[in-house]
């Protein structure tokens, strides 16, 4: 775990959380995968709103949110041997 993330999870929203993980993604990984992973979080980030809330359905919320982007973007579905299908299990 990076030295950075337990201090920012106690000074910062989930929401900003995951919205300063995905710039770390987005500036560290300029990959097609870095691009998709940025590209959820911030949607998982943007789902969240202003209110910090941190419970479950907020969380499932996020997730979907997440996928949604990711399959957008990577024009992907289901069931085709990607990533997507290991977040979609979560759910």
């Amino acid at each position: 775990m990076p030295e950075w993330l337990p201090e920012c999870r106690t000074t910062r929203s989930t929401k900003e959380l995951l919205a300063g993980i995905a710039q770390v993604c987005a500036s560290t990984s300029p990959s097609t995968f870095g691009s998709l992973v940025s590209h959820g979080l911030a949607a998982a980030s943007n789902a969240l709103g202003d209110e910090q809330r941190d419970d479950i359905s907020s969380l499932v919320v996020a997730l979907e949110a997440g996928i949604a982007m990711v399959q957008r973007r990577g024009r992907v579905e289901s069931g085709e041997k990607t990533f997507v299908d290991a977040l979609i299990a979560a759910l």
